[in-house]
């Protein structure tokens, strides 16, 4: 695989890359500032098709480390999150979060999404955080056992509550046509694979951005296999 230049930007001159706080508590989160994402203008709402390389250079310049708590509370501040999508040919990775899990915000809650916050640890050793931070997610959560390619499709925003105003997703799709894909933690979260219709009736269910993540793949149907609309990147992972 090559290694992908920091922050997903392609043939532009690089940046510093975001300072790495030492090891330490409280966990320390990737941010960026709204105003320097979206400019003074209004912010784009929901799933936008495309975009992430644009997205990305524009936060590698000012793109830093902050304490999570700081930032859940900071709503000039946005954190990005690599939220992938699983999918196998026609069909998707259909996950729900089970009560025991520790995010209490999350329990018993439908989700198309595999992600979580950027830490310091995925920006050392040159990685590009952003994808670094996406495949430690996808190793935390789910075993897959064969070759799955990774490619960046859209951006998910939602300013309507508290949470979204401070959060934005980066969204990938896992290939995993030829892979076998089950939950690590199963006392904590079950998945199984659906068609984006059997997911569909989980809709009410499913964590916000999930919801919003459907409905844009459903718009796209007959295939979320397709890729229509995303990046060229790709990445492979075994």
């Amino acid at each position: 695989m090559d290694t992908p230049p920091p922050l997903g930007v392609s043939g532009a001159a690089p940046a510093p890359a975001p300072e790495i706080p030492a090891p330490g508590i409280p966990e320390h989160v990737l941010v960026v500032p709204r105003d320097h994402l979206f400019g003074a203008g209004a912010s784009p709402q929901g799933f936008r098709n495309g975009g992430v390389s644009d997205l990305l250079a524009r936060a590698r310049a000012q793109a830093r480390f902050v304490p999570r708590p700081a930032a859940e509370t900071d709503g000039s501040l946005k954190q990005l999150i690599p939220y992938a999508v699983v999918t196998r040919r026609d069909q998707v990775f259909l996950l729900r979060r089970l009560a025991t899990q520790s995010e209490a915000r999350l329990r018993n809650l439908y989700s198309l999404g595999v992600g979580g916050h950027v830490n310091p640890e995925d920006a050392r050793n040159g990685m590009d955080p952003v994808e670094a931070g996406l495949w430690r997610e996808v190793r935390e959560e789910l075993e897959v056992r064969g070759d799955v390619t990774a490619s960046p499709i859209g951006i998910l925003n939602d300013d309507r509550n508290p949470v979204g105003q401070v959060h934005l997703g980066v969204v990938y799709r896992i290939a995993a046509d030829g892979a076998e894909v089950k939950v690590r933690e199963t006392d904590r979260m079950e998945g199984r694979w659906v068609s984006l219709d059997e997911a569909a009736a989980h809709r009410e269910g499913m964590e916000t951005w999930s919801q919003l993540l459907l409905d844009a793949l459903r718009a796209r149907h007959p295939s979320t296999s397709s890729g229509r609309g995303g990046q060229k990147k790709k990445t492979t992972r075994r």
